[in-house]
């Protein structure tokens, strides 16, 4: 009896000790889902009721912290010991201490009586605590204990099995807590970073044309979210490194960083970021001996210790770092450390759009320049001066300058100013030092070593080169930039700008400023070509006054011999002109003219001349060497030639310097001699040589002219003809003036002009294209050869011929030349047009029954061959400038869809494909990016026609194309450069690969790869249905919109990869309230673990099934798909993709159960026909090494699943596993209490009828039928 009411007492003191378990756990679990984040608070709950509980003076909860354990909660009476605990973390690994032993162990470690084990040796933590009996329990995660939970008692008294018990499922709920906290904290941080990345990102669609404000957002958002204490932005300038931005950084230290810029060297943080390329990290950088003592300095005042520094990267150049500094030793987490790099691909196409906005800016402006200096040149042709001051002011202004000139040197190397900008004061003072001072072709002035190197040269400071001369005469200016002007392999003059401070003008300014001076050299060889024309004018009007004296005083010699001395004067700059006859063997002085037209002069002239003269041949008179000699001479300076010993006559005054003497003949006999003199040395030009020679000749057709009265009428017609050839060039020029940039219009006029000059039967004009000549123009008869016909450069026809060799071609008659086609007319003549060496048309005359072509008639045709030459320079330099403008303008427009959609990957696809067709002239374009190892067509531009047929390419091949290594693309990826087949009909093997091409009838195709970090993203593809190469500018400028689809595509993942990352933890964290809201209910739990399966991986349907024996059953399900066609269970057999999972305890996925994969499957995919799906997913729930149940995932399209869902789908397994293990453990110590409660109600009723046997039995059967 005494031991049946002892017992009775037992068990209500079990029964009571269950109840406050039981109560504790409750409360506990109401904690965490009160208060989920709050771990420290849940921790002290778990602490306080496992010690209360077990009856132990102290308890810990230790988190392990890289390689050591350090206390977290601690809960008891001893603060010095858990100081002292604080102080000294536990190495992971230490059998000598009990946690690390712990740990090691996998499971809870007991020890009744520390001072009896053998294996503990931390004795001063005994001494310190005086604790014997010692209780630890690990944390499990993935095999490693993340946390250790441990208490002890001051006796040496064992923990029982139900105390173990107790405080493992203590340490479950802790573990709980740890992961809940852990989710909590990565999806708030997922989140604060994604909106980091948002803001940065919206500074930057802001921020176009200043990148201060994007590194001022980074580095806030860096410092704040990585927990820093301060935080720069430094930039590469030259060869050091600028700090551009900071944060939270003290002024003496950005005073230091502006007053000593760091070198690009291992001495700093930034510097050896950018030289390795890579993040580099410092736990504690003060212990880094090779940092520069400018950065001991500042670390006093910024307190650097753990250090991030991280390069800002372009094409994997280094641009700039981001550097992030604690003030402790507290080293910054892998998650940090992505989030900066992240922040620093951000500045990075910061600074690129920024530096793509401003050069699209100064391009512009250049554009702009350059077309202004060409209408003026188009307007105003003729007006050289016009068009010099627009390109020195254009110039000087574009490139920064105080002030330029454009001198032209003449034969003596005197400098002639023709334009000059700047201040009054600097003018003057430039053109006084200058002055006729004799420039030398030395590298004493900048003039001057533009002559010697012959090409364009800049001085930084004239005042510190010890090689410059004149730096003491233009004393202000320190920099200079000199460009030559060139016409042909002449210089004919510099553009010199300057500047008062010691500078360096950019490669994009000196290409500018030699822009402006090819610009400048057409303007002065239009001027050059007009002023010959109106001097050939002038002279032809000359020539005709001569001929109509002639023609009105047939028998007036004097007259006529008067007019030609007096237009001798005139026309050849000349100071007086004599005309001498033969009379028998006398020579006669029968007429003289004076420049100034004084009679004194005139009389003074005619008196020192003897009136008839006996003139021997010699080399003593200028008379006489023409006589000798038998053609025109020329003597310099008569006063100092040794041979020259002819009596001066005439006042002082009068004394001739330079002369010529023109031989008057008549069928090879001299019959006259025209002399003309200058009164100050040199020579006269070729031009007045052919005039005076000109008018010798006109005065021979006056002494004959009774007999030669017909060749006189002759000779007026071919003067006429002469008026009339100037006529059409003026009409030529006129034309080129009018309608500068409409090459047809020019071309044919020059053409028609041309041809009926040189009287011609036909004619032909065309410009280069590529390697052949495109036909511009036709005139006359031409055979099969008409407008867009297109010739070969080669020697198969005179054309062709003409423009390989670079010179004239003449054929008198082409059967002389069977080489030569034959049909057509026999006399050909082609004139190529050469500009800077190169070959840029012809223009050919011919003739078939007319003869051949003379030596007047074939200068004639090249003068039209010049003026064609410079209209189509100018369209070509008008189309480039046009181009160029058009270009910029499509770039810009593309990073403007960028900046507005961001994220609408497919607008700026669709723009940067769209504008590398039109730009580049070709007729279609699309683009594929690569997945895996196949590719897809992305974007299309085109025709309708071709953009239908691309589309119905792609929709027959929804998943894309394989990748061969032979295609189009496939060369461009592989080499990851751009690829180009210049004729896709000439190469049938890549042909064959390279099915888009093939399908849209493309010939010429370039291929264009985009590519991110030297990976391969997918590649821009524009062709041409005609066969011409694309231009190296076109080639870049495919490239340029190639780089920019990369950016947004890179911009577009990081943005969903966050996104989904983003979704991801919201699913767990929906999947871990519904664990922390239903503790004790499994059902709410599944539930929503299969919806939030079914809506983050897209499947159509989720089933979560249990064991069940040897079956599965369905314990939760979401989705339209029925889970069995018969029944709710189906047996565990490795016929079935969820059974072959349970059994292999591994996750197995079937793309396509209709598939050969689906062939190891068969129950699985008999259900799969029975019910419509075709892709499945089964993991297993797999507790303590044993299955538990299975997670089966489905969609009814044959299409994989990706590592990412994959991944989820086990978290929501491992979540599933862990609720159940709740339920699990609700529901024992439940069914214990009831076990516990009914036993107590047995021994009660024992206890009150001990000797009523039938009341006994009655409350025993009772008891045992509700159990």
């Amino acid at each position: 009896m005494t031991d049946t009411v002892r017992s009775g007492a037992e068990l209500e003191t079990e029964l009571a000790r269950a109840r406050e378990q039981q109560a504790a756990v409750a409360a506990v679990l109401r904690t965490m889902s009160a208060a989920p984040t709050d771990l420290d608070g849940i921790l002290d709950a778990i602490l306080r009721a496992a010690t209360r509980l077990c009856d132990a003076e102290q308890g810990f909860c230790f988190v392990l912290d890289g390689e050591v354990y350090r206390l977290r909660s601690a809960v008891g009476t001893n603060s010095e010991y858990i100081q002292f605990t604080r102080d000294h973390p536990l190495p992971v690994g230490d059998r000598g201490k009990a946690v690390p032993r712990t740990a090691l162990l996998g499971r809870p470690l007991h020890i009744p009586d520390v001072l009896k084990d053998p294996e503990y040796t931390f004795k001063e933590a005994q001494q310190r605590g005086q604790f014997r009996a010692l209780l630890c329990v690990p944390l499990m995660k993935d095999g490693v204990a993340v946390a250790v939970v441990a208490m002890w008692r001051m006796e040496p008294r064992a923990f029982s099995d139900e105390e173990i018990g107790l405080v493992t499922t203590f340490a479950d709920q802790a573990l709980i807590a740890f992961e809940n906290v852990r989710l909590a904290k990565e999806t708030k941080d997922a989140l604060e970073q994604q909106t980091a990345v948002a803001d940065v990102l919206a500074v930057i669609g802001r921020a176009t044309s200043d990148v201060q404000p994007v590194f001022q957002t980074i580095l806030e958002h860096s410092g704040r979210l990585c927990d820093a204490d301060r935080a720069t932005i430094a930039l590469l300038e030259g060869d050091v490194i600028v700090t551009k931005a900071g944060w939270n950084i003290p002024p003496a230290a950005m005073e230091e960083y502006a007053r000593e810029p760091l070198k690009v060297d291992r001495t700093s943080g930034s510097g050896r970021a950018m030289l390795e390329g890579r993040t580099l990290l410092w736990d504690d950088m003060s212990l880094d001996e090779g940092i520069s003592v400018r950065m001991q300095r500042t670390r006093g005042i910024t307190g650097a210790r753990s250090v991030m520094a991280v390069p800002l990267l372009r094409d994997g150049v280094a641009m700039g770092a981001i550097n992030l500094r604690r003030s402790e030793v507290r080293p910054f987490t892998p998650q940090q450390v992505t989030l900066v790099e992240t922040f620093a691909e951000q500045g990075a196409l910061a600074i690129e759009n920024v530096r793509l906005f401003n050069e699209t800016k100064e391009a512009l402006e250049r554009q702009t320049a350059v077309a202004q200096v060409l209408n003026v040149i188009s307007s105003r042709p003729f007006d050289l001066q016009a068009v010099l001051d627009a390109v020195i002011e254009s110039a000087m202004r574009l490139c920064e300058a105080d002030n330029g000139s454009i001198i032209r040197l003449d034969d003596l190397g005197i400098p002639h100013f023709l334009a000059t900008a700047g201040p009054a004061e600097d003018v003057e003072r430039i053109r006084t030092a200058y002055g006729d001072r004799q420039l030398t072709q030395d590298r004493s002035t900048a003039t001057g070593r533009v002559l010697v190197e012959r090409r364009s040269i800049q001085i930084e400071d004239m005042h510190a080169d010890p090689g410059y001369g004149p730096k003491d005469r233009i004393s202000t200016e320190r920099a200079i930039l000199g460009v030559p002007l060139k016409r042909a392999d002449a210089i004919i003059g510099v553009i010199l700008l300057r500047r008062k401070r010691a500078s360096t003008f950019t490669p994009t300014q000196v290409a500018l400023v030699e822009t402006f001076a090819d610009q400048a050299v057409v303007a002065m060889e239009n001027a050059r070509l007009f002023n010959e024309t109106k001097e050939g004018l002038e002279q032809q009007t000359a020539t005709s006054e001569v001929l109509k004296v002639i023609s009105r005083s047939a028998l007036d010699l004097q007259a006529v011999f008067d007019t030609v001395v007096q237009n001798s004067v005139r026309l050849c700059t000349a100071d007086n002109a004599s005309l001498y006859v033969r009379d028998g063997d006398m020579y006669r002085h029968i007429a003289i003219a004076a420049k100034s037209g004084d009679e004194t002069e005139e009389a003074a002239l005619r008196e020192a001349f003897t009136t008839r003269i006996a003139i021997a041949p010699g080399r003593e008179s200028a008379v006489g060497r023409v006589l000798l000699e038998r053609r025109t001479i020329q003597i310099p300076d008569a006063p100092i030639d040794p041979e020259y010993t002819a009596r001066r006559v005439g006042p002082e005054q009068y004394v001739s310097h330079a002369l010529i003497g023109v031989p008057i003949l008549r069928e090879s006999e001299i019959i006259g001699v025209l002399l003309a003199r200058r009164y100050a040395p040199g020579l006269f030009r070729e031009r007045e040589v052919a005039l005076l020679e000109t008018f010798a000749d006109q005065a021979a057709i006056a002494i004959e002219n009774v007999r030669l009265f017909n060749e006189t009428k002759a000779a007026l017609e071919e003067r006429t003809e002469s008026l009339a050839q100037q006529t059409a060039i003026s009409d030529v020029l006129s034309t080129i003036s009018r309608s500068a940039f409409d090459l047809e219009t020019v071309m044919t006029t020059i053409v028609e002009r041309a041809v009926k000059l040189v009287d011609g039967e036909g004619g032909v004009i065309a410009r280069r294209d590529g390697d052949a000549l495109l036909v511009l123009a036709t005139t006359g008869s031409t055979g099969d050869t008409v407008p867009g016909t297109r010739v070969p450069i080669d020697g198969n026809t005179v054309m062709g011929r003409a423009a390989r060799e670079r010179r004239r071609q003449y054929i008198e008659d082409v059967t002389k030349h069977p080489e030569l086609p034959q049909d057509g007319p026999p006399t050909r003549l082609i004139i190529p047009f050469v500009r800077d060496g190169q070959v840029t048309g012809t223009l050919g005359a011919s003739r078939r029954a007319r003869g051949p072509f003379n030596a007047r008639e074939i200068q004639l045709l090249e003068t039209f061959a010049d003026q064609a030459a410079i209209a189509i320079e100018n369209v070509r330099l008008y189309n480039e400038t046009k181009e160029a403008l058009g270009q910029q303008t499509a770039v810009s427009d593309v990073l403007q869809v960028i900046s507005r959609s961001a994220f609408d990957l497919r607008s700026v696809l669709d723009a940067a494909t769209g504008n590398a067709m039109r730009l580049s002239e070709a007729e279609v374009a699309w683009m594929d990016l690569v997945e895996g190892g196949r590719f897809r067509p992305v974007a299309i531009a085109g025709s309708a026609e071709d953009a239908s047929a691309l589309l119905q390419r792609q929709r027959e091949v929804p998943d894309g194309f394989e990748l061969a290594e032979g295609s189009i693309v496939g060369f461009a990826l592989t080499r990851g450069a751009p690829f180009e087949v210049n004729d896709l009909e000439m190469e049938p093997a890549i042909a064959a690969k390279s099915g888009m091409a093939r399908l849209t009838g493309s010939r010429s195709v370039l291929a264009v790869p985009m590519m991110r970090e030297s990976r391969p993203l997918g590649a821009l593809v524009v062709a041409r249905k005609t066969v011409r190469a694309f231009t190296p500018r076109q080639v870049q400028l495919v490239r340029t919109f190639a780089d920019q689809a990369a950016i947004a595509i890179e911009n577009v993942r990081l943005f969903n990869e966050t996104k989904a990352s983003l979704e991801r933890q919201t699913a767990q964290a929906a999947v871990l309230r519904a664990i922390a809201g239903s503790p004790t209910e499994l059902k709410p739990v599944l539930d929503a673990i299969a919806e939030n399966a079914a809506r983050f991986t897209g499947a159509d349907d989720v089933t979560v099934r249990l064991a069940q024996g040897d079956q599965l059953a369905v314990a939760a399900h979401y989705g339209p798909i029925p889970w069995s066609p018969v029944a709710d269970t189906f047996p565990i057999e490795p016929t079935s993709v969820a059974a072959t999972a349970f059994l292999e305890q591994r996750t197995v996925h079937v793309a396509d159960l209709l598939g050969p994969e689906g062939e190891r499957f068969p129950g699985t995919r008999r259900r799969s026909l029975a019910m419509g799906h075709r892709a499945l997913l089964a993991t297993p729930l797999v507790r303590e090494g044993k299955a538990i149940g299975t997670i089966v995932v489905r969609k009814i399209a044959p299409t994989p699943f990706d590592e990412k869902q994959i991944k989820l789908i086990e978290t929501f397994a491992d979540q599933a596993v862990i609720a159940i293990e709740n339920v699990r453990l609700f529901n024992e110590t439940k069914e214990s209490l009831e076990q516990q409660t009914a036993t107590a109600s047995v021994l009660k009723t024992i206890s009150e009828s001990p000797f009523d046997l039938a009341k006994v039995l009655a409350s025993l059967v009772e008891t045992a039928i509700r159990l």
